[in-house]
């Protein structure tokens, strides 16, 4: 260290090289000695005990580093440059080089009693989580309490991974099998994001017309898939197939009446029955085919006017190409109603319109409302009636975990329900987009609460719930105006930590397959995102959770780091939102700094004799002492 510690005089056996190395393994670490610092000792006999203290510590925090982490994928400050650096500049980059160290320090854990797969999450030494270890909780989210959808063989069994008869469906195929059937509008945002342009809408069969003969005849499938016409970057049009394999619709629907209690049940009673012949409709010989009844409705949209009309959240450089992608995301799934319903807009009449031609109906034939509207005869989702299981059989093979699962012992909040399921260590949930945006509409119906999100440094006992009153509780508190707007924005596909998290996630979910010391998928090939671009935007569209996750502790850390320590944030409240015009989170923010950190900047420049050159340099000056920030632009350069 470059100069003397505080009581210099006082610590006759001071080592200055050995405190160096404990301060950089603290930061390398990221473990806080504040309580143990032998810089800050006040006599020979604390020196030596804050060594021996800062010494166990790092050592703890090195082995839990050591179990978790791969080397590849250890944090490592640049010791020499550090070193080289003066104390004031090590100050600013220990804020830095411990930002950077947190980031690279998450990972996943995955509890063995709930099943649950999250970087939010720590287990204890029996890798169960906080949650299921505590007395009061532990069985809550549990097979006990009918919170896994899990399914049982043949001998009795359990298993948590979706059979093969199942997990190799295509959504045509999906909607062949369904009991229950939902309309969910999907619309394709950039390379290969899905989202939904206005709100969400659900149609449910009438409980009476469940389906009693399965599979389904293609008249009684009306799939839509609405498009946004693009090309990629060769100018090629990207399309998705809606294919329909014999023998796979019907090993599936064999196995789910064997395996699936609803199913089962149905099949037992005599309410369903399984008809092969229902398969016809396919040409003579072959077992695999188009589903006939799928209605494209096109929208086309010049790649230049989303710039001017939606906002995409980050610059280009942030995004990859757009790509083309073999995938069996799907658009649109759904049935058209028979109720009369409400005025349409342009878009919905298209789609009305498509229906009807595509069906050989008449002319009254009703509307289907956007957003929905709740009829008569719809399942009550207030109801007994399993909804989930029966439209999602490929989701819950056993027919187990539904949020309306008479088994269940302990109730269960719908979103905490939803969170259970997208958080399965297998990452099915996750993957799935008619369930995913499905369930939204399920819970923001189910839940009265605003949308958007907010998160507050929470230095007030009772955050704000609107900027209203954020105004009025600070300036009670007396802090002042905002003095910082800034926006954080994600870029998913650049940060390294990111990446490391998605393989990681990869990895758990197919299984923890190791191929020649390379983590891998089910099929055998190595997981590698930074250097397939397919395989990693196909990672950020399925694991969309571990993206936002980690944005949002990304976020959280640099606050507490750079924003803090460095840019002097004081107080901050934030605004979480989702960009239009590519579907991905970031945060609006407002901040106040810490008065004594910009005081005297302030009264020199409130000084009214100053020119803006000279307050510009008094600003230039004040950041390249405060922040070690040294670039200047030469006006001259063009």
């Amino acid at each position: 260290m470059n100069i003397k510690p505080p009581h210099h005089d006082r610590l006759r056996d001071y080592d200055a090289l050995h405190v160096q190395q404990l301060w950089e393994d603290a930061i390398e670490l990221d473990v806080d000695l504040s309580a143990c610092d032998p810089y800050r000792a006040l006599n020979n006999d604390k020196y030596k005990i804050a060594i021996g203290q800062a010494t166990k510590v790092i050592s703890a925090a090195r082995r839990k580093r050591d179990a978790h982490f791969r080397k590849e994928d250890m944090y490592a400050i640049n010791r020499q440059a550090f070193r080289a650096s003066t104390y004031a500049e090590q100050k600013v980059l220990e804020s830095l080089m411990r930002f950077e160290s947190r980031m690279m320090q998450l990972h996943h854990d995955v509890c063995s009693l709930c099943n649950e797969c999250s970087i939010d999450m720590t287990v204890n030494k029996n890798n169960v989580c906080r949650r299921c270890a505590n007395k009061r909780t532990k069985n809550d989210y549990t097979k006990e309490n009918a919170m896994i959808p899990l399914w049982i063989d043949d001998e009795g069994k359990e298993h948590l991974e979706v059979p093969p008869e199942l997990e190799c469906l295509t959504i045509a195929e999906k909607l062949l099998i369904q009991r229950v059937s939902p309309l969910v509008p999907i619309h394709h945002i950039k390379n290969g994001n899905l989202g939904i342009k206005g709100h969400v809408c659900s149609f449910m069969q009438n409980i009476e017309d469940l389906a009693s003969s399965l599979p389904k005849l293609p008249h009684q499938v009306k799939a839509i898939r609405m498009i946004r016409t693009h090309e990629n970057s060769d100018g090629l049009p990207v399309t998705t197939m809606y294919t329909v394999n014999r023998r796979r619709v019907m090993n599936a629907l064999l196995w789910l009446v064997k395996h699936h209690s609803d199913y089962r049940q149905a099949y037992e009673n005599g309410e369903l029955t399984i008809d092969e012949t229902n398969l016809d409709w396919m040409p003579a010989g072959i077992d695999e085919a188009d589903l006939l009844s799928v209605t494209d409705i096109v929208h086309t949209e010049k790649n230049d006017s989303l710039a001017d009309t939606e906002e995409t959240g980050v610059s280009n450089s942030q995004c990859i190409d757009p790509l083309m992608i073999d995938n069996d995301e799907e658009e649109c799934s759904g049935f058209s109603c028979k109720e009369a319903t409400s005025l349409t807009n342009e878009n919905q009449e298209a789609m009305i319109n498509a229906l009807k031609e595509a069906a050989g109906e008449q002319s009254d034939v009703s509307k289907l409302d956007w957003p929905q509207t709740s009829y008569p005869d719809a399942i009550s989702e207030y109801s007994n009636v399993r909804i989930f299981t029966n439209a999602f059989p490929w989701l819950f093979p056993g027919g187990t975990g539904d949020f309306r699962d008479l088994d269940r012992e302990s109730d269960i909040d719908v979103a905490n329900w939803a969170q259970h399921l997208l958080r399965q260590a297998d990452g099915r949930f996750q993957r799935d987009k008619l369930w995913g945006f499905f369930v939204y509409n399920y819970c923001q119906r189910h839940r009265n609460n605003s949308s958007g999100g907010y998160f507050i440094n929470n230095h007030i006992s009772d955050p704000p719930k609107s900027l209203d009153e954020l105004k009025e509780q600070h300036i009670e508190a007396n802090h002042g105006a905002p003095d910082i707007f800034m926006t954080l924005s994600c870029a998913e596909y650049f940060w390294p930590d990111a990446i490391r998290l998605l393989e990681e996630r990869i990895w758990i979910a197919e299984g923890r397959k190791i191929v020649n010391g390379n983590r891998c998928f089910r099929d055998g090939r190595k997981i590698d995102l930074s250097n397939n671009r397919v395989d990693r935007n196909r990672a950020v569209n399925d694991y969309a959770l571990v993206i936002q996750q980690y944005f949002i502790k990304r976020a959280e850390n640099f606050l507490n780091t750079v924003g803090k320590e460095l840019l002097g944030i004081k107080y901050y409240w934030g605004r979480m939102e989702f960009a239009k015009g590519r579907g991905q989170i970031h945060i609006h923010l407002l901040g106040i700094l810490d008065k004594t950190m910009t005081r005297d900047l302030q009264d020199q420049l409130n000084d009214g004799g100053r020119s803006h050159a000279d307050q510009a340099k008094l600003v230039g000056d004040w950041a390249e002492r405060v922040f070690g920030m040294t670039s200047s632009i030469d006006r001259n350069s063009e």
